[in-house]
């Protein structure tokens, strides 16, 4: 039996949560259980991984040989092979592995349509860009991603996708007549289009977990995140003549809105939160211009301004994430807020902070702040929870 499991077998009966008889037929049924020959499972895959090198490395040295016509054979044998697994695992009557096979096959033909356009684009010399190319293949792919049943496969294809239309949209026209050369403008319209999608998938799921709802969120999580940190210090040194809206991203947040209040799957706590949090990230992006004031270090007043903006979003996330009992993402932006606070105090005391007083307040307020967090993190979340009821 692992030393970990013995341990809190240990502390469980001592806080009274298992009997003594309770424990002893637990370390009993563990020790029964086969071994896990974790050093004999890592040779076997190293040694299929070192296999599969040299297989490649045979191919590609000996690539310009092998006849065209076969390459394509072989690719679309690879494609049609794996369409079947796919059948075969979705019809199998082993639920615990069907599911898991069905998935895992889902994803090798991601994969492998992925390269099938590579091959086809270098023996047919089709030219474009890469971002074409991955535009494309979320086309091919998107109704097996959309049917998975785990979260990987839909959260591969649509970060393809998003990453590959932002791509796109930075190196066309678009970005000129739509958003202004402005990346602040492409970074809030990503978000809110993915806020869209996170508030239409929950919609249309009826406030269920489908895989794509949690996919969506995910994407518009951490998608916001960086947004918004983003928005925040490339902001700092733009300050621009004149006010200019951001109409696509605000034609998805009015869409996302009308879901969030019209829509019955958000509580009327998760709707003010998140309708709190879209007003702060709104305002944040849509600040170009504010006039100066004093600040730190001869910053203007526009600077409290954007970080307080940026606080008050987290916070709201925070609340609107831990209503949803999303506990990973509640403590990520937990552990943003205290980074982003503990910047702020290094750029408020500037060259004092290192000096030796300075770094020895600095290192006890970065213990400080990382013994709250884990102190009270779990306090925090469990009140916000109630609350949202």
């Amino acid at each position: 039996m692992k030393k970990g499991l013995a341990k809190k077998l240990a502390e469980w009966e001592k806080a009274g949560l298992v009997r003594q008889d309770q424990v002893a037929a637990i370390s009993q049924y563990e020790q029964n259980q086969p071994e896990s020959h974790w050093v004999l499972s890592g040779l076997m895959i190293l040694g299929v991984v070192i296999i599969g090198i040299g297989v490649i490395s045979l191919i590609a040295a000996n690539w310009s040989e092998i006849p065209d016509a076969l390459k394509l054979a072989v690719d679309f044998l690879v494609l049609g092979g794996i369409g079947y697994a796919i059948f075969r695992a979705a019809h199998s009557s082993d639920s615990g592995r069907r599911e898991m096979a069905f998935n895992a096959w889902i994803v090798a033909m991601q994969v492998a349509a992925l390269a099938s356009i590579g091959l086809i684009s270098q023996i047919y010399h089709t030219g474009g860009k890469l971002y074409q190319a991955i535009l494309f293949w979320s086309i091919l792919v998107a109704p097996l991603s959309l049917i998975a049943t785990r979260f990987f496969p839909p959260m591969f294809w649509m970060g393809g996708l998003l990453g590959a239309t932002t791509w796109a949209v930075m190196d066309s026209g678009v970005y000129s007549s739509l958003f202004s050369r402005s990346p602040g403008y492409v970074a809030f319209s990503l978000t809110t289009f993915c806020l869209m999608l996170a508030v239409l998938a929950r919609l249309f799921s009826r406030g269920e977990e489908w895989p794509l709802t949690r996919v969506a969120r995910f994407w518009t999580s951490y998608i916001g995140i960086g947004a918004l940190l983003f928005l925040e210090f490339a902001g700092r040194g733009r300050y621009e003549a004149e006010f200019v809206p951001m109409y696509l991203g605000l034609v998805f947040l009015a869409i996302s809105l009308g879901g969030i209040a019209l829509g019955r799957v958000y509580n009327r706590f998760q709707r003010l939160s998140m309708m709190a949090m879209l007003l702060f990230f709104t305002t944040l992006a849509h600040i170009q211009h504010l006039g100066s004031g004093a600040g730190y270090d001869g910053r203007g007043g526009e600077w409290l301004v954007r970080v307080g903006l940026v606080i008050l979003t987290l916070l709201a996330a925070g609340v609107f994430a831990a209503s949803l009992r999303a506990e990973r993402t509640f403590q990520l932006i937990l552990a943003i807020i205290g980074m982003r606070l503990l910047g702020v105090y290094f750029e408020a005391v500037g060259g004092l902070a290192a000096t030796g007083v300075g770094l020895i307040v600095s290192g006890g307020i970065v213990i400080g702040m990382g013994w709250l967090w884990n102190k009270y993190r779990k306090t925090i979340q469990v009140w916000v929870e109630e609350l949202s009821r």
